[in-house]
């Protein structure tokens, strides 16, 4: 009876305790439904993060493409209007359409530029003019010139940068159809924006039809997601109402 008894008491205080591979198994458990409930948190908020990015780059691939379908159709080469409506255009190179024709521009191969305050590698870049007004008496003006960039940089962004530049009243014959511009872009840059990030590349292909000698281009910008390969593509075409001018290398023309 009393080896029944002490085996009694000893089976009760067995059974109020754990063994060793009893807490090993448990532990386990309890680790494997740790790292389950981790990665479904990590995974809800990598999708969440994708989500967010993907607003963002619409929104910024639209901005962009709709700031240069618009700023295209300004394009025009700089000209004086003389009384009573003879109008006299300056149709040299360097007031056409600008666009690279390399194909596809990658930013890994552009140039390196911090912050905002230069462009990177163009893509893209025209003159608008107002023009000059001559024999109007009080109506008279002198011409101003606005250079458009479009540009790409090593660090994925697309930058804009806008010129300008007054021109000094010219004279006949030739009036405005004599002034030369030593280097382009001239002139003080009067705005600068980054429009949108995350642009693995620029794909640009010219449309050149024969009848009336103004291109098409189409660009295309290709985003990536810094943390996977989510990608998100947005394309513009840009209808310049002066002749296109290719650049097949560099792209700081």
């Amino acid at each position: 009876m009393k080896i029944r008894g002490y085996y009694t008491s000893f089976i009760k205080r067995r059974d109020l305790g754990f063994t060793l591979i009893e807490v090993m198994i448990a532990f386990g458990v309890l680790s494997l439904f740790s790292m389950g409930v981790f990665a479904l948190y990590r995974s809800g908020q990598n999708a969440s993060s994708q989500t967010f990015w993907l607003q963002k780059e619409m929104a910024e691939l639209r901005n962009t493409t709709r700031h240069i379908a618009a700023a295209a159709q300004k394009s025009s080469y700089p000209s004086t209007i003389c009384f009573p409506g003879e109008i006299i255009d300056n149709e040299d190179d360097q007031f056409k359409f600008h666009y690279s024709s390399r194909g596809t521009l990658t930013s890994a191969l552009s140039a390196s530029v911090s912050g905002k305050s230069s462009p990177g590698t163009h893509f893209l870049r025209f003159a608008e003019s107002l023009p000059e007004k001559q024999g109007f008496q009080t109506d008279d003006r002198q011409a101003i010139l606005t250079f458009h960039i479009y540009s790409l940089t090593k660090d994925s962004r697309v930058l804009y940068h806008k010129y300008r530049q007054t021109i000094p009243t010219t004279s006949t014959p030739n009036y405005i159809k004599g002034v030369s511009i030593p280097t382009v872009p001239s002139g003080t840059m009067v705005e600068s924006l980054e429009l949108a990030g995350d642009i693995e590349s620029v794909t640009i292909t010219a449309q050149q039809p024969a009848d009336s000698g103004l291109p098409k281009i189409s660009i295309e910008f290709n985003a990536l997601y810094p943390r996977g390969q989510t990608r998100r593509t947005e394309r513009v075409m840009a209808i310049p109402n002066v002749p296109g001018f290719p650049h097949p290398n560099g792209g700081d023309w």
